[in-house]
């Protein structure tokens, strides 16, 4: 796996809008990871924990849950690119999130990310990210979603 991309302080974060940040590696999405994240969140909708029921459903098996791919966003980010030149960033939220495909157990999921906006805000910056996740299941996406960073930093 290559090195993270490097953007260092709020000049070159601007210059970066509507760039790609990269490709994520892909992640796989067992069983195990869907009854941890079962566990983390109380969410035991038969359709992600019970594989012999699962089996009548539609896709045959159990599904991730939607929340669970999204939640793959920061460890995926972190992989492609290193903000350096902040005094702190914030996850802010999400303006948008759907999620068009669903992601039976046993599928690889990975995820690009492209810098689309920035803006001056008090004591910094807003960064609009568009997050788009893959599997190597569906020709749709499964996940995508705007998502809203702070970057903190003095305003030179």
């Amino acid at each position: 796996m290559t090195a993270p991309r490097v953007i260092d302080g709020p000049h070159e974060l601007a210059a970066a809008v509507g760039t790609s940040l990269g490709t994520s590696a892909q992640v796989m999405i067992d069983q195990p990871l869907i009854d941890g994240f079962a566990a983390a969140t109380g969410d035991f909708y038969w359709g992600h924990v019970d594989p012999e029921r699962s089996r009548s459903a539609p896709a045959g098996t159990t599904i991730a849950h939607g929340l669970l791919v999204l939640s793959l966003h920061p460890q995926l980010v972190y992989s492609l690119v290193e903000f350096r030149g902040f005094d702190q960033l914030f996850h802010y939220g999400y303006d948008r999130v759907r999620f068009p495909a669903s992601v039976p157990v046993d599928t690889r999921v990975q995820m690009e990310a492209t810098l689309t906006a920035t803006q001056a805000i008090a004591g910094g910056t807003r960064g609009s990210i568009h997050l788009e996740f893959r599997s190597d299941t569906s020709d749709k996406p499964v996940c995508v979603a705007d998502y809203v960073q702070f970057f903190m930093h003095d305003q030179a």
